[in-house]
């Protein structure tokens, strides 16, 4: 299996993996604080939920919340499928083998 993964993409996915439903404010609060040498801003995090929805590695779905304000409104909430588990399997194993080929050519 070859991936079709990016960076952003595969941190989205690895936030997912625990198996829990979870909201683009979620995925941006999992990634937030950790040291990724990147800030993946919620935008980003939407098209990147909905394009890896339509390949097949996340389902979606809307829940009902209560915003800050006090109005109810429609979120989409976001799963694993297997799927997405093998194509971030994949993508961890491709960079490892980009490690283990920079270590051999004098690489840090």
């Amino acid at each position: 299996m070859r991936t079709s993964l990016g960076m952003n993409e595969a941190l989205i996915l690895a936030c997912l993996l625990g198996g829990s439903n979870a909201t683009v404010a979620d995925v941006a609060e999992r990634l937030d604080g950790d040291d990724f040498g990147r800030r993946i801003d919620d935008g980003s995090i939407y098209i990147a939920l909905q394009r890896m929805t339509e390949r097949g590695y996340l389902t979606a779905g809307k829940a009902r919340v209560i915003s800050a304000d006090g109005r109810p409104r429609d979120v989409g909430i976001y799963r694993i499928t297997g799927e997405g588990a093998r194509a971030l399997e994949q993508f961890a194993h491709e960079a490892m083998a980009v490690q283990r080929l920079r270590a051999s050519f004098g690489g840090a």
